[in-house]
């Protein structure tokens, strides 16, 4: 994917192998990478790096960290979206309010590569991602 080569991204996940395999996906579409193992660590490094897309899990050291990081992430660097990875992503998708958290979109774990590289590009484009789309149809 042409569109994502030279963007940077950040992913922020307690889990070492989740950070490595969305890193790793990320890198072979030509994407620059940082990680953090939490929440704050995320925003200190986000504040100093600014990201094209920040990749959070949702539970981390608080069981909302991620959200919460979204939360901060939109006032603090409002130019920033954040992709949601959850365990209960799916569930999360259909029962929240993305503009509350200032999320771009969620994502179920494990995620395909290539629903993860189609929604990081939809993302930094400014398009709703396909999952997004079909959730505002349903309503």
């Amino acid at each position: 994917m042409d569109e994502l080569t030279g963007k940077r991204a950040l992913v922020v996940d307690d889990d070492p192998d989740i950070r490595c395999a969305v890193r790793v996906v990320l890198e072979s579409a030509g994407m620059e990478t940082r990680e953090s193992v939490s929440a704050e660590e995320g925003l200190a490094l986000a504040r100093r790096w600014h990201p094209d897309v920040v990749i959070a899990d949702l539970m981390m050291e608080d069981i909302n960290a991620g959200a919460d990081l979204s939360c901060r992430l939109c006032e603090e660097l409002p130019g920033c979206p954040v992709i949601l990875l959850s365990a209960i992503g799916r569930h999360l998708s259909q029962s929240i309010d993305f503009s509350a958290y200032g999320l771009r979109a969620v994502l179920q774990k494990p995620v395909s590569p290539r629903e993860l590289l189609d929604t990081v590009a939809a993302v930094i484009r400014g398009d709703a991602p396909e999952s997004l789309r079909q959730r505002s149809a349903e309503r």
